[in-house]
């Protein structure tokens, strides 16, 4: 089915687009749908993500938020202040 997921969060510091969310099949682990995060750093943002989830063999998902490769070493500071997922149409 259709989804929304919608993120509201804040990047305090780091490289931008160096954190990411994914959304994964539990069993079969493919890859619904990624996106990296928009660092403006200081400035709360609200991601929005319309994912389409498959009828068979996607039952349960994964919902992660992880650091993405970049070419940068620095530390990441992002405060998520609220997840929410929510059927799309």
């Amino acid at each position: 089915g259709a989804y929304v997921v919608s993120i509201d969060y804040v990047s305090d510091g780091g490289t931008p687009g160096a954190i990411g969310v994914t959304l994964t099949c539990a069993e079969s682990l493919t890859v619904v749908a990624a996106m990296p995060l928009a660092a403006r750093i200081g400035i709360r943002q609200n991601l929005k993500l319309a994912v389409t989830v498959p009828g068979q063999g996607c039952e349960a998902q994964w919902l992660r938020l992880s650091g993405l490769p970049t070419e940068e070493r620095e530390d990441q500071a992002t405060r998520v202040f609220s997840i929410n997922v929510a059927r799309g149409s």
